[in-house]
């Protein structure tokens, strides 16, 4: 080869290099996506993955509820008692002229609720009709509302504002407000999250000032308080952390590094540190506890115990995210799978170990928790990447990890990020709330 030829192949090799360098650049926007969509199934052990068969706990609260929380139930799992939307099809959109971060709720009348982020609660027919709409005081509202098996919706308002006096809402299913319990604070404490006893007799209301954090307990039939628990310490991480319930009827809650347990008569059972933060539980029929964090997936005993620790798989979001629990045990965690590959949904069996990961491409995944319906099928919510007009915000995602569909839930061209939990109704019909740009509440069958 003479020398000119040799020249003129180093050329067109550089040329190539460089090309291909150029053609691996990552894509604009927040976060570049993995490049291929990918499912990853893991060989069972010998003997089979491990099964724990679950079903509803019996809870009189909330009796005849559709879904009356964040999460569907007082144990978290987020778990459905129908099979989800099986199309991936808008059904219908309701305007709500402001964002919503609030998880909508359904009541014993098949009526869906949910709160606007300017503190308009808005109660909805199952075709989407505006039945009525009630203003809670405050100024900003991000926080979950319940709902009773009176029909009763509980909610507050957030403190952005700093104001030494916060709000605390029951209100009748007509709209009209049951009762309003004043809490007044120097330290400006305020409502964030709650929960509601196995009687109905309580609900439980995490009071937050954005350093130290307490559980109240309220009379649901008065809004006068009936305890209030010791003040638990630099609890950073306390906002949009839902209390859970076990069957045994103590209150779990995570705060910053540590998972705390409270008697039903607000009594500190024990505490638990970990290195990091870590979310509040989700709770099997066992009384066995689930949470993200560490760098990790744990499962506790009702005691505090350890039960074990999958440190192959992360949460994407640890100090939010709460595990979802399938109907045959498995435990689902929106995260990171060892190995890299990029961001999705793992499932791992009740034992803790790994069964399928599959990696979620064309959506910027939220800090929501997934939610399961009773065949086991994982829908997950989130935004998209920044300039993307070909995004998705919704995935749901097989009980064997293959995909059954994903769409853009959006009313115009721009797709909105979802930052609501899932709904699931008896109809199999899913409903969340939109925000930046959406400010809509969909339908999606």
């Amino acid at each position: 080869m003479s020398n000119r030829q040799m020249i003129l192949a180093r050329l067109l090799l550089c040329l190539l290099l460089l090309y291909h360098c150029k053609s691996r650049q990552p894509t604009k926007g927040n976060e570049a996506p993995p490049e291929r969509e990918e499912l990853v199934v893991y060989p069972p052990p010998e003997g089979g993955f491990a099964v724990a068969p679950q079903a509803a706990i019996p809870w009189e609260s909330v009796a005849g509820c559709v879904w009356p929380m964040a999460m569907h139930d007082a144990q978290r799992t987020g778990r459905a008692v129908v099979r989800g939307p099986q199309k991936g099809k808008i059904l219908w959109k309701y305007e709500a002229n402001a964002w919503v971060f609030s998880s909508p709720v359904l009541g014993p009348d098949a009526e869906l609720y949910t709160v606007t982020y300017f503190c308009d609660l808005i109660a909805l027919s199952l075709s989407g009709a505006r039945l009525w709409t009630s203003k809670i005081e405050g100024k900003y509202c991000s926080t979950d509302p319940l709902v009773d098996r009176t029909g009763t919706i509980y909610c507050w308002a957030d403190n952005l504002e700093r104001s030494d006096t916060t709000f605390v809402y029951a209100v009748n299913s007509d709209g009209r407000i049951k009762w309003r319990f004043s809490h007044i604070s120097p330290e400006k404490y305020f409502p964030y999250s709650g929960n509601i006893s196995q009687d109905g007799s309580l609900i439980f209301i995490v009071m937050y000032n954005y350093k130290n954090a307490f559980l109240l307990a309220l009379h649901t039939a008065n809004g006068q308080p009936a305890w209030k628990s010791v003040v638990l310490p630099e609890a950073v991480y306390a906002a949009e952390k839902n209390p859970a319930i076990g069957p045994d009827q103590n209150v779990y809650l995570a705060f910053g590094p540590c998972l705390y347990a409270f008697s039903a008569n607000g009594e500190l059972l024990w505490k638990k540190e970990f290195a990091q933060n870590i979310s509040c539980p989700s709770i099997d029929n066992a009384g066995n506890l689930y949470l993200s964090g560490d760098r990790s997936i744990l499962s506790l005993y009702p005691n505090g115990a350890p039960r074990w620790q999958n440190i192959r798989v992360a949460a994407l979001f640890p100090e939010y995210c709460t595990p979802g629990i399938g109907p045959d045990g498995s435990i689902y965690i929106i995260g990171f799978a060892s190995g890299g590959g990029g961001k999705g949904v793992a499932a791992l069996d009740n034992d803790g170990r790994e069964k399928w990961f599959r990696t979620l491409i064309e959506m910027d995944l939220s800090e929501e928790s997934p939610v399961v319906d009773s065949d086991g099928t994982v829908y997950v919510v989130g935004g998209t990447y920044d300039g993307d007009e070909n995004g998705v915000n919704l995935f749901a995602v097989n009980r064997d990890g293959s995909l059954r569909f994903k769409m853009a839930v959006t009313a115009t061209a721009e797709i909105p990020d979802i930052d609501t939990t899932p709904a699931i109704g008896m109809d199999g019909v899913l409903y969340v709330g939109s925000d930046k740009p959406g400010e809509q509440i969909f339908a999606i069958e």
